[in-house]
């Protein structure tokens, strides 16, 4: 009876987690069909020559709305600004 108890709570922890992982993918391709706007990873370079560029004073705020991965705002925190960012997309890419 102990074996069937723990057999039965392992298959509703993998029914709960498969759950939640197919509602991340469906929520992320979901995202890029009705926005029609797929994502593309900024490289590394641009971001750095973004920042050198535009010559933000000290401790600015930067928002970075459909940030992604987050990689320009890791960058602007990095460099001693604020960064913030706001993704549509539940999947992490």
């Amino acid at each position: 009876m102990d074996i069937l108890i723990v057999l039965l709570a392992i298959s509703a922890v993998i029914f709960v987690f498969g759950s939640v992982i197919l509602v991340f993918a469906f929520w992320s391709i979901y995202t890029i069909v009705k926005t029609k706007v797929p994502w593309a990873k900024t490289p590394s370079e641009n971001i750095a020559k973004i920042f050198s560029e535009i010559n933000l004073p000290e401790n600015s705020l930067m928002y970075d709305l459909g940030c992604g991965d987050g990689r320009s705002v890791f960058f602007a925190e990095k460099r001693g600004y604020k960064g913030r960012g706001c993704e549509l997309s539940l999947y992490s890419f």
